[in-house]
C-alpha cells in the first residue's frame, strides 16, 4: 500500500461515504476503508476500535463496527459491500492511529469488493467537502 501523507485532509483519489467513512479502490477487487479526517476531529482522541474479522463480509449501509472516545462513539457504517481480507491489528493496541494518521497507518479494513458499481453511490472529496462545507 502506497501511503498518501497526512498533511492532505480529504484525498483526492479516495471516495467518501455520506458518514464517516472514506474508501481508497486498490488494484484489482479491493479497497482499504477508514476513518475521515473530519469523523476523526469530530470524534476526538479515540480510545477502542470494534472491527470484525477477516472473512466476514460487509454490507454498504450497514454497521460492521464501532470507534470509541472518552465521551462518545461513532458506528461504523459501511462504504460498499465486501469481505474482510485484512483487518487492521494495530488498532487493537493503538487506537488512536485513526486520529493521528487516518489514511496511511489508521486505516481499518481492506475488503474484496462484492459490487464495484457500489463505488459510483460514493463521494468525491469534492463533493464530501461541499457536502460538509469543510473549506479544504
Amino acid at each position: 500500500m502506497s501511503p498518501l501523507p497526512d498533511s492532505e485532509p480529504y484525498p483526492h483519489n479516495y471516495l467518501y461515504h455520506e458518514g464517516t467513512l472514506w474508501l481508497r479502490a486498490l488494484p484489482g477487487d479491493e479497497a482499504l476503508i477508514g476513518l475521515t479526517h473530519f469523523a476523526q476531529q469530530g470524534l476526538g482522541p479515540a480510545v477502542r476500535v470494534e472491527l470484525p474479522g477477516t472473512g466476514i463480509s460487509i454490507v454498504a449501509g450497514k454497521s460492521f463496527g464501532l470507534i470509541e472516545a472518552s465521551k462518545t462513539a461513532y458506528d461504523l457504517v459501511a462504504p460498499a459491500s465486501g469481505t474482510i481480507v485484512e483487518v487492521n491489528e494495530r488498532l487493537a493496541v493503538r487506537p488512536q492511529l485513526v486520529n493521528d494518521f487516518p489514511h496511511t497507518e489508521g486505516w481499518l479494513l481492506r475488503v474484496r469488493l462484492a459490487m464495484r458499481e457500489e463505488l459510483d453511490a460514493l463521494l468525491s472529496a469534492e463533493r464530501y467537502i461541499a457536502r460538509f462545507n469543510l473549506g479544504a
